[in-house]
């Protein structure tokens, strides 16, 4: 599975089935969980744990040919005291092939970060459209960022192309804004390569600002980052 965004799971799954089958056939058919270990969860381009090593499980289970709902729990062992380590989301997304090559993907998230020192619980709306060829247009809006009272919307594209054999590469750029405090670029170079049901990625991130202790949290450039991911089933 992407995500999402991170790459987030969801996001992550669709650009896998791209690359490997065709248009007409990469609906959500089946229920999937996928398990991810990872040098560090990203989010938006910036590290959501302080750089700590996580361990993610994302479920999914379509309910029409359209709709898909989905449940992730990522934690990681925090060397202070506990903020974004932990997190649980719900997903609801609708998938909808326009045009010929074209997929467009609406979700809504919410996010929870139970056991932490502060609420950084919120919600999240994303839009996604996804070209066969592997570009990806992407918009987001939080009203309640991280913070009741921050509002924060954001954008991206990303391109996911072939190297050899099973070894691929996708570059991504975007903006997040929060009008009420700050904007930040990130950008990110990953290549990966898939074998069976084992996927392994390596991405060097960067962001465009260095804030440390904002009401939304740090923002931070996160560097090379390594991930693993299992598909149960």
């Amino acid at each position: 599975m992407t995500s999402p965004k991170v790459i987030y799971f969801p996001f992550y799954a669709l650009f896998l089935t791209l690359l490997s089958v065709p248009m007409e056939a990469s609906a959500y058919t089946l229920p999937s969980v996928v398990v991810r270990a990872s040098s560090d969860s990203i989010y938006h381009g910036s590290s959501e744990n302080a750089g700590e090593a996580s361990i993610a499980i994302n479920a999914e289970l379509p309910i029409s040919a359209n709709w898909i709902a989905g449940l992730q729990f990522q934690d990681s062992n925090p060397s202070g005291v506990r903020q974004r380590h932990r997190n649980i989301s719900g997903y609801l997304g609708f998938d909808k092939k326009i045009a010929k090559n074209w997929l467009s993907s609406t979700y809504f998230t919410h996010r929870a970060f139970p056991g932490s020192g502060r609420t950084w619980d919120y919600d999240e709306f994303t839009t996604r459209l996804t070209h066969q060829n592997g570009l990806s247009f992407g918009t987001f809006y939080a009203p309640n960022y991280y913070s009741s009272s921050v509002k924060a919307l954001g954008a991206n594209i990303q391109y996911t192309g072939r190297l050899v054999d099973r070894f691929y590469w996708r570059s991504q750029a975007g903006n997040i804004n929060i009008p009420s405090l700050f904007s930040y670029q990130y950008a990110d170079f990953t290549v990966g390569t898939s074998y069976k049901r084992i996927n392994v990625e390596l991405g060097y991130h960067w962001t465009s600002e260095t804030l440390i202790q904002t009401s939304v949290g740090t923002i931070d450039s996160p560097d090379f980052v390594l991930s693993v991911n299992y598909v149960v089933f």
